[in-house]
């Protein structure tokens, strides 16, 4: 048996019941699938607790014949206090989940979180699963951890990546993993045909978390001024309620000197609302500010833009100009505005390469060494 342990949710009417990362998800969906591929049987141990009291939300659920589930069973409840108590038990749960669930043959894929992670080190030392770390980032080197979770993290790391899957090639060799599976996220590719529009407009697309460390969303804005009036943008994904104030109104300043809907929020979208969006736009963004996180992670959106076949503009990074990948993304000189500007300037929106060529070719490579490391 093989278990993959994360915060994962699946989608029920176009949105998740509990509190994930849908980027996260999509990887995870990834690597579960090709597990599943490789003819092993799958449980999924979920951490993610419910976003509120939701009628009818279960806790054990069958995907398919290889595939279940098993939530964490202690966040389904209405009042945020009762929520935050059960969030701080899920460790123990896990811990435990391990302790008299896993057996010593059995294979662990688990994706890497400062809050699980003690859970997972100490089951391990004592159990003697065979422990395969899927680690996307750095937290600590990232964002203001607290000194628990930087401790577990450390010691993680430390102690429990024999056996590694990581985002990129500059994480392989800041981790000294000359093994790892370098992996930047799903490549699956869609196959159904570019959506053509009646306009002379080139619509460009922003999908991705909205912050202010990473910039992205807020970097996509600040470009619009400096481009053609015939330049458009959608942004998509989640944005908390602390920033939609500040986002709204640049979008409306924006569209007050530019032309109404110029610029568009929206939102986090369902599915097949997403897929629809990418099927009809021109070029997608990949926007960050300078910072430590552009040396390791390798954003996935990259490859989910890849898969619609979309020409992508991205800001460097190490992660990004030391991959594979690179020769085939338009990366900036630089992450000012107007290097980011004449970048888009410079796409060809008429390309005649197959960019979900080169996503297969990856695919079939990363099924390889997942057997491998399943054996």
């Amino acid at each position: 048996m093989v278990y993959y342990i994360g915060f994962y949710d699946t989608m029920t009417d176009g949105h998740f019941s509990r509190a994930v990362s849908p980027a996260a998800v999509r990887k995870m969906d990834y690597v579960i699938d090709k597990i599943a591929q490789l003819g092993k049987d799958i449980t999924v141990v979920s951490t993610a607790r419910a976003n509120a009291k939701t009628k009818g939300l279960q806790n054990k659920v069958r995907v398919n014949d290889r595939i279940k589930i098993d939530y964490f069973p202690l966040g389904n409840f209405s009042a945020k206090l009762l929520r935050s108590a059960s969030e701080k038990l899920m460790p123990l749960w896990l811990f435990l989940y391990c302790l008299f669930r896993i057996g010593k043959d059995d294979k662990v894929v688990y994706y890497h979180s400062p809050v699980t992670d003690g859970a997972v080190r100490i089951a391990k030392k004592l159990k003697k699963f065979d422990l395969i770390a899927e680690i996307e980032e750095i937290y600590s080197l990232v964002w203001n951890r607290n000194r628990r979770d930087t401790r577990s993290e450390q010691r993680f790391l430390r102690q429990c990546t024999e056996k590694a899957i990581v985002v990129s090639e500059s994480l392989k060799n800041y981790l000294k993993h000359p093994t790892a599976v370098v992996s930047y996220g799903s490549y699956a590719t869609c196959t159904k045909p570019k959506i053509r529009r009646n306009d002379d407009d080139i619509m460009l697309v922003y999908s991705g978390a909205f912050d202010k460390v990473k910039g992205g969303a807020f970097a996509a804005l600040e470009i619009m001024q400096h481009l053609p009036e015939n330049y458009r943008l959608v942004l998509s994904g989640k944005c908390s309620d602390a920033l939609l104030p500040e986002l709204h109104e640049k979008i409306a300043q924006i569209n007050a000197s530019r032309g109404e809907d110029n610029v568009r929020f929206a939102g986090l979208l369902p599915e097949e609302d997403f897929e629809q969006l990418l099927r009809s736009a021109d070029i997608a963004l990949n926007l960050q500010n300078e910072g430590a996180f552009s040396g390791f992670l390798f954003p996935s959106k990259l490859l989910t833009y890849l898969c619609y076949d979309l020409p992508v503009v991205t800001t460097p990074g190490e992660s990004i100009t030391a991959s594979s990948l690179s020769d085939i993304l338009y990366i900036t000189g630089d992450y000012d505005a107007e290097s980011i500007v004449q970048t888009i300037l410079s796409v060809d929106i008429d390309h005649e390469d197959d960019y979900r060529r080169r996503l297969t070719e990856m695919d079939a490579q990363f099924v390889r060494q997942l057997g491998e490391l399943l054996q």
